[in-house]
């Protein structure tokens, strides 16, 4: 008999000495990897972004720390810039790394948590206590400890997608809380709103952590269909039954009627990618199958930060394997609904991770393949193979029913470690990615970038040796290789640059590589992607220093083109503040920057505009100027710059 009042259990002593031993192998296993520093996105949101940078002491600066994320997902952007208080001073790539961890190992125990009440008051499924207690241990420690998860982890930025699906499983489990007494019991309609301002909240809360936190009363409308089937009451309701039908359609239909009516707004993403909306489609089929891959059977040498040596599918025979993916996934979801009645946790591993995966691999024009969008999805399929091994173990004797699971948890564990071990070091990084992805761009730029890093380095302190030449040398190979396979990049351009800059001065090859950096910069198709914005910030660099002999012409070329981009956005102020630590003329990059941006049109073209009013004593331009400023920022983001503008 299922009790009225279900609650999480503690673990019996022995198996509590298996959890804290998968915790302890996930601590170590992750422990090399704390050492890296700050990649791709990192450096844009959280290293560069002066919203995180405050003195937070002043209370206001907490809201503008919220909005760093050009206003949006401000429970994330709060949270690094706790963070920040708590290293203390700065938000460093190791209190990051420590703080997404503890934060997995969080989720860990809410996973246990939620499948422990799953299924023991599920009124479909005939689990026992003891035996629900063994597979929602396996499933949460086979999450925790899978190799796949190391690019959420240790992937500063993606502290936004642990934080979303953290909420979303506190918001499965208080519905399968709420849900199995009202199996048994009708509720009343004051625990109906209760329950419904929660899950709102939860909802609100994994929202603001990350967009696909929307997800959430999707995936409750998946559990209903999988484990409760309309039994409320202590009978089955065939109007529940019917209606959670229609909740499960309804998301689709609204998104077809969404794309329908108002296709214009989906398609302007599509401007600025190489692939279009139905190229990308085909291809999430493929890349689907490869992520279903990844979680059942994780090999590492596959895995990587970098997968866009991926192709896309052009049509459903290029390459075959689209049309042979789709239909796979035609057959799966058939068999699936087919079997939801004698197979529901097959059901439920299949939907779930379909579902979970809809908003970052269907419609919306992001790139083609990361790894964190495995993390929430990946959950209903670690319960699904939990539950196999807990057949399996029905099997075998007692002492051997925990030899399964020990021999998975022994390659996640030496996998997740090699792949912890490769983030620990950002040359070690760079390297690895491009041993396992050879054809990936990015993956050559990074590591290019990487063997570049110590000339600039040593360059910096006026010492170079001929071991970092040898090495930018080789670099310039790898460069040379992205440039090949992604022309338009202005980070192989701008490295190019810098090395034949530098180096290679005899070459002459700096004016040509220069000019395809105007060239594309002026394209307003393109669009800049975190470290083509780096890249650019070193042109700054090297022209304040000196080291590229750029005439005063290309310099403020340079800065009308990227003060004229949308998508440059506040990296405007880095720009400045590298030109001028470099030994650039300030003056002459703030006269700049004050005539190519106008007055309220983006923070850095008012501040700018402001500064020079102030440097020429004209104060009643300056508070004309800043009036407009104020009236421009809209949600009052820009107020601890506004404030500089007084200092001093």
């Amino acid at each position: 008999m299922h009790p009225t009042s279900p609650s999480p259990s503690f673990l019996k002593i022995r198996d509590r000495y298996w959890f804290c031993l998968s915790i302890t192998a996930v601590v170590l296993a992750y422990l090399p990897g704390f050492w890296g520093g700050f990649a791709f996105d990192d450096t844009v949101v959280i290293r560069d972004n002066e919203r995180l940078q405050q003195n937070l002491e002043i209370f206001d600066n907490w809201r503008t720390a919220a909005q760093g994320f050009s206003g949006h997902r401000p429970l994330s952007m709060l949270s690094f810039a706790a963070t920040g208080v708590l290293s203390p001073g700065e938000v460093t790539p190791l209190s990051v790394k420590v703080g997404n961890l503890g934060l997995h190992l969080g989720l860990a125990v809410a996973i246990y948590c939620w499948i422990f009440v799953l299924l023991s008051y599920s009124p479909v499924l005939k689990f026992a206590r003891r035996e629900a207690q063994y597979i929602a241990l396996v499933s949460s420690a086979l999450w925790m400890l899978h190799p796949l998860h190391v690019s959420t982890v240790l992937y500063s930025v993606q502290r936004m997608t642990q934080l979303s699906a953290f909420f979303v499983v506190l918001g499965l489990y208080f519905f399968c809380k709420c849900r199995a007494r009202w199996a048994l019991r009708t509720p009343r309609m004051v625990d109906l709103s209760a329950a419904s301002i929660w899950l709102t909240l939860l909802t609100w809360f994994a929202y603001q952590s990350k967009e696909n936190g929307i997800l959430l009363p999707w995936l409750l409308v998946v559990i209903e269909l999988a484990f409760y089937r309309g039994t409320w009451g202590g009978k089955r309701n065939i109007a529940l039954y019917w209606t959670s039908w229609l909740a499960f359609v309804a998301p689709l239909l609204i998104v077809f009627l969404w794309v329908v009516t108002s296709p214009s707004y989906l398609l302007a993403g599509y401007e600025l990618r190489d692939f279009t909306l139905t190229e990308r489609l085909m291809t999430q089929g493929r890349v689907l199958w490869t992520y279903m891959s990844w979680t059942l059977f994780p090999n590492v040498f596959s895995m990587g930060f970098h997968h866009d040596d991926i192709p896309i599918s052009l049509s459903l025979l290029q390459p075959l394997t689209t049309i042979i993916s789709l239909i796979a996934w035609g057959v799966a979801l058939s068999l699936a609904f087919a079997l939801r009645e004698r197979a529901p946790f097959f059901f439920f591993a299949v939907v779930f991770f379909l579902v979970a995966h809809s908003v970052e691999s269907s419609l919306i024009p992001l790139e083609i393949v990361y790894e964190h969008r495995n993390y929430l999805p990946s959950i209903g399929v670690c319960l699904f193979t939990a539950v196999l091994f807990y057949r399996v173990s029905t099997r075998l004797s007692y002492q051997l029913k925990w030899a399964p699971v020990a021999l998975v948890f022994l390659i996640y564990f030496v996998g997740t470690s090699l792949r912890a071990y490769s983030w620990g070091d950002d040359f070690r990084f760079a390297r690895d990615n491009l041993a396992r992805h050879p054809e990936s761009a990015r993956s050559n730029y990074f590591y290019g970038n990487a063997l570049l890093r110590q000339l600039r380095q040593e360059s910096l302190r006026g010492q170079v040796s001929s071991k970092s030449i040898e090495a930018a040398a080789v670099g310039r190979h790898y460069l040379e290789r992205m440039h090949q396979l992604e022309p338009s990049d202005i980070g192989a351009l701008t490295m190019l640059y810098y090395i034949d800059s530098t180096l290679y001065p005899t070459l002459g090859t700096t004016e040509r590589w220069l000019e395809s950096i105007l060239v594309t910069l002026e394209d307003p198709s393109t669009n800049l992607s975190p470290t083509e914005r780096n890249a650019v910030a070193l042109l700054f660099e090297c022209s304040g220093s000196g080291e590229c002999a750029m005439s005063q012409d290309s310099l403020l070329s340079l800065i009308r083109l990227v003060v004229s981009r949308k998508d440059v956005g506040v990296d405007i102020a880095v720009l400045l503040k590298v030109y001028s630590s470099a030994g650039g003329d300030r003056n002459l990059i703030m006269k700049a920057l004050g005539e190519a941006m106008p007055v309220g049109e983006a923070s850095f073209g008012s501040v700018n505009s402001t500064a020079e009013a102030i440097r020429d004593r004209d104060f009643a331009l300056m508070y004309v100027r800043l009036l407009n400023w104020v009236r421009a920022d809209v949600g009052s983001r820009d107020i601890y710059l506004q404030s500089k503008i007084f200092e001093n």
